[in-house]
This record gives C-alpha cells, sequence and structure tokens, in this order.
C-alpha cells in the first residue's frame, strides 16, 4: 500500500495542496490588477475622479473681456461654482450664455444679482451693473442636470464666444 505523503501527518512536511495552474493564472491576474490599482489613485490623486489639480479649469481671455474659473469634472444634481470676471465698456455689462449649455446646467443661484435677464432661441443674456473699464466679478451655483458632457459658450458685450464644458459623472 502507498503512503499518502500530502495526508501524511509528519509535522516537519508542510502539508500544501499546490496547484501551479492556478498560481500562474493568479500571478497574471496581479500583474495586471496592481497596476490598474495604481493608476487608479494617481487619478484620484489628481482630480479626474472629483476635486484636484486637473479637475480645475479656466478660460476665456482678458483681452474677450471674460476670465472663467470652474471645475472640469461635476457630480450630476450636485452644486458646484463658476466665477466669472467681466470687463466693462460702460456703466452696464451683457453676458451671454449658450442656450445649449444652460439645457445641460442649471445656474441656480446668480451673485450679484442680475438687473436684467432676456433669452432668445440661441442664448440668455443677463446684464449687470459695472464701472467701465473695470472687472466686474460674478459667482454662479451650477447644477448639472444630467449625465455626459455639458458643453457651450459665454461672451460678454457681442464679444468673441468663450468656450465652457464640463464632464458630468452620475
Amino acid at each position: 500500500m502507498a503512503l499518502d505523503r500530502m495526508s501524511s501527518p509528519d509535522p516537519h512536511r508542510l502539508s500544501l495542496n499546490a496547484d501551479p495552474r492556478q498560481q500562474r493564472f493568479e500571478w497574471r491576474l496581479q500583474r495586471i490588477v496592481w497596476p490598474l490599482l495604481a493608476l487608479l489613485l494617481v487619478a484620484v490623486a489628481a482630480g479626474l475622479l472629483g476635486q484636484g489639480p486637473a479637475a480645475r479649469a479656466s478660460g476665456g481671455s482678458e483681452a474677450a473681456g471674460l476670465t472663467m474659473r470652474y471645475q472640469r469634472f461635476l457630480r450630476r444634481g450636485s452644486p458646484e461654482a463658476l466665477e466669472l470676471r467681466l470687463r466693462a465698456a460702460s456703466d452696464e455689462v451683457r453676458l451671454q450664455v449658450a442656450a445649449r449649455y444652460l439645457e445641460s446646467v442649471a445656474w441656480s443661484e446668480v451673485f450679484p444679482a442680475p438687473l436684467r435677464v432676456t433669452a432668445d432661441d440661441e442664448a440668455a443674456t443677463l446684464m449687470f451693473h459695472a464701472r467701465p473699464g473695470q472687472w466686474t466679478v460674478v459667482r454662479v451655483q451650477l447644477q448639472p442636470r444630467g449625465v455626459g458632457t455639458a458643453q457651450g459658450w459665454l461672451a460678454v458685450d457681442g464679444g468673441p464666444r468663450q468656450p465652457i464644458g464640463h464632464f458630468v459623472y452620475p
């Protein structure tokens, strides 16, 4: 009768049920998963999934009379801030916002409150009190309405359109 070494109660032998095929599979899997986890951590630290340096964006130009600071990545239904600087040519400054942008991102609060708001099929226009030649700071509370990309443009006093965009997570 043959003696089964794996089931022997010898205290000096380690009883391992080694399966070389299973071990090779697990090693290959770990070689794939560990780098993916490391990339995920780098993405989180950079802000690709929330707040961080890669999530912050700025746009517009001083020459166009409009500069913007905002977050590239938003969460659906979660409020976020947009800061605009508008250069006024007169005692009123007119901010135009693309209608398609407002369809995907609601502006729940605007400070200071606009003097007037008008809208047509292409854009909404907000009028603010301003000092000629000075920058007027406008802070907007955004609230994404859906998931995916939210693209549009803003312009000051009929000047060049400055693009703005976000990616909205669920």
